[in-house]
């Protein structure tokens, strides 16, 4: 074997184990961004379920406040109707 030949099968030891090393880095980090796709779809998830009852509170306390705001009114209606029979009186 001459010098040649052993420089060869040093230099393909070393490109086979660089392809190794460059498969599995890839590939942890493909195994990263589909853990990240993962933990994503989750997030939004859990988001639109917060969103939903958000929404529901906010829709409930709306429905209170115009209930509210009908009470008042009928309050206020008799208000003025004891103030105009007390400056009638």
């Amino acid at each position: 074997m001459n010098t040649t030949e052993i420089l060869l099968a040093v230099l393909s030891v070393f490109g086979v184990a660089f392809g190794v090393a460059l498969t599995f880095i890839g590939s942890m980090i493909l195994h990263r961004l589909n853990a990240a796709d993962k933990r994503a779809a989750e997030d939004r998830a859990a988001n639109k379920a917060d969103h939903d009852k958000l929404f529901h509170l906010v829709s409930g306390l709306q429905s209170e406040v115009g209930d509210i705001k009908a009470v008042v009114s009928v309050l206020k209606d008799r208000s003025d109707r004891a103030e105009r029979s007390d400056s009638a009186g």
